[in-house]
């Protein structure tokens, strides 16, 4: 939990030193740019930290586990450069393509790498591990940051400084991972399930970074760059509280998919209950996060530098974000561990279709507001859903 802590102080001052270099506009661009490549990057990396965590947890080889994923990840990669090319021609008509490209490198092999490494890590209960990843994490992006400040960088120079320093920590990742667990084997037997099974997992992220992240795009092309940059900024505020929240989730992870094997088709069962074990602590820290959020906001964007004062307003309608999120996340868990993230993706799908029909009709006449209103509603929807599906008994996962 200390590593969380020092990541979320290393986290929040590289934030803020960021918001003052590139200001509303350059902010608001990156990040519409950075959550549409989210968007498609599930798409490249077929639930690969989960399908790590299963492997491991029914006893298959580590390397063989590692290796299955990055097979999975280079064949779809392919597919992602291919929406980012056409996204440049209908969304992105601004900005470079060289820069779009970089945006897609930056995640689908940098990021992707870490994420195998944090997977495997979490498949073996070695959570100390993954704390030094997220501290070099933390530590490399402030050292970027202050590489932007030296060379008096604004939205192209930031996204070069990204691109290099997201492959080159991701390809250290995973270089420690094949250390310890020896090279990456591959069974090309198991290709035509893996891909099976990590659709449904790229369905559900990819539904679920659209819920988070699509709506600052849709800022960005429906309203303006500014006014994207104000909601950016106050939903960083969000992701940043919420980081101590996942360290939690993190370590419980292994634990849903252990409990989600149990026999007689008790799965589910045990893995809910092990969600109402660990709601307490998840409630307590988002009731906390969203009183402090609310009481803060008025000093926390006094640090954040000129043009940026809707932030205030923008970051008190979003604190109740964490509560929302503290609430769904160990029920959603659940329904992962047993094997059932079709299940999962189909309500994070639901949400989705909700939330891009809200924005589009909201964000043109509301701004920021209508992307608020939007995302609050959906997040209320999934908490519903999934608190009552976990409570399906009946329901069988995929143990293939």
């Amino acid at each position: 939990m200390a590593a969380y802590v020092v990541k979320l102080g290393l986290g929040f001052i590289s934030f803020m030193w960021l918001t003052r270099i590139l200001g509303p506009d350059a902010f608001g661009a990156v990040a519409g740019l950075w959550a549409f490549v989210m968007l498609i990057s599930p798409m490249v990396d077929l639930g690969a930290y989960h399908l790590i965590v299963d492997d491991v947890t029914a006893g298959q080889p580590t390397s063989v586990a590692i290796g299955n994923s990055m097979l999975l990840t280079a064949v779809a990669l392919p597919l992602g450069f291919l929406v980012l090319l056409a996204s440049k021609l209908v969304i992105f008509d601004g900005i470079a393509l060289s820069l779009v490209l970089q945006a897609g490198i930056a995640q689908f092999i940098g990021d992707r790498a870490v994420t195998l490494a944090i997977g495997t890590h979490i498949a073996h209960g070695e959570i100390w591990k993954n704390a030094l990843i997220e501290v070099a994490s933390a530590i490399t992006r402030i050292f970027s940051v202050w590489v932007l400040w030296l060379l008096d960088g604004g939205f192209s120079t930031w996204v070069h400084i990204l691109t290099i320093s997201a492959v080159a920590f991701g390809l250290a990742s995973l270089a420690w991972v094949v250390s310890i667990w020896g090279m990456p084997r591959i069974t090309w037997s198991r290709l035509g399930k893996r891909l099976r099974k990590g659709w449904h997992f790229a369905i559900g992220h990819a539904a679920r970074n659209a819920n988070n992240d699509l709506d600052k795009t849709m800022l960005m092309e429906m309203h303006s760059y500014d006014v994207a940059g104000i909601y950016a900024a106050a939903y960083r505020f969000i992701a940043i509280a919420f980081f101590p929240l996942n360290a939690i989730l993190e370590a419980a992870h292994r634990f849903f998919f252990l409990a989600g094997a149990e026999g007689d088709g008790q799965g589910l069962a045990a893995a809910r209950r092990y969600a109402l074990r660990i709601l307490p602590i998840t409630a307590g820290y988002g009731i906390l996060m969203a009183a402090a959020l609310w009481i803060l906001a008025p000093y926390l964007v006094l640090m954040l530098g000129p043009g940026y004062d809707e932030v205030e307003d923008a970051l008190r309608w979003l604190s109740v974000l964490p509560l929302l999120q503290a609430l769904s996340s160990p029920f959603a868990d659940a329904l992962t561990g047993s094997r059932l993230q079709a299940e999962r993706s189909r309500a994070t799908v639901i949400s989705l279709v909700l939330n891009l029909s809200m924005n589009a009709m909201l964000i043109p006449y509301l701004g920021w507001k209508g992307a608020v209103i939007s995302t609050v509603a959906t997040q209320m929807l999934f908490l519903v859903y999934v608190v009552r599906l976990s409570s399906r008994e009946e329901l069988r996962g995929d143990y293939g």
